[in-house]
């Protein structure tokens, strides 16, 4: 007695939803893998890592919080922690405000404006290396045209500047400030030209000044 074949069972054909969205895994995942092992992993590790004591030979030992106790009265992280806050407070407002006064400059119809646009960005996407080496040239203090420049208005003890102990943080906050500015021009210049032209119009006919009006 002949017996006939079993037929094979279809496959369900998959949702366009979920097709869709493993797509959309598919692109999100290198990313991710990368940030993990390279961004997350080593963060957690560090956290972990405060409240133990290693050499990177022996093995790792629990100590709690001794470690954040003996920062308290390390006089190099105070240091540190002082320089940091300092820099902070300095050049955090002085970036945003010229940023804001740079922004508003260049979105005024000059001649020549995408141009500043330009130089005013390209120190953000420039090497930091670069642009670090030409800051150092800037400031050097023996060859540093800045220096050269206070010499012959008869300044006798010139600043070491970067290489300074008191002068050093005079140094890196105008460079921080220069660097960044770039970004957070163009930031500005996309709100300022969001703004609806007929705002500015409507505050001048009510009798505002250019003041009120930005």
């Amino acid at each position: 007695m002949a017996t006939k074949p079993v037929a094979k069972s279809e496959r369900k054909p998959m949702k366009k939803e979920t097709r869709n969205t493993l797509i959309a895994y598919s692109f999100i995942a290198p990313n991710f893998i990368g940030f993990c092992i390279f961004t997350l992993v080593p963060m957690v590790f560090a956290i972990a890592l405060a409240f133990c004591s290693w050499d990177g030979v022996n093995a790792i030992e629990f100590v709690g919080i001794q470690n954040f106790i003996d920062l308290v009265t390390d006089k190099t992280f105070l240091a540190a922690f002082k320089n940091t806050i300092v820099y902070s407070l300095a050049v955090v407002p002085l970036t945003l405000v010229c940023a804001l006064g740079l922004a508003v400059l260049l979105n005024q119809p000059i001649k020549g404006r995408s141009f500043f646009r330009t130089v005013a960005f390209f120190p953000y996407v420039a090497s930091l290396v670069a642009v670090a080496a030409v800051w150092n040239m800037i400031f050097s203090p023996s060859m540093g045209p800045v220096n050269m420049i206070l010499s012959a208005l008869g300044v006798e003890n010139l600043p070491r500047w970067a290489a300074g102990k008191e002068t050093a943080m005079l140094t890196v906050i105008p460079f921080s400030v220069w660097k960044n500015i770039g970004y957070y021009m163009v930031m500005y210049l996309a709100g300022l030209q969001g703004t609806n032209p007929e705002l500015e119009e409507a505050a001048e006919l009510d009798g505002a000044n250019r003041w009120q009006v930005f």
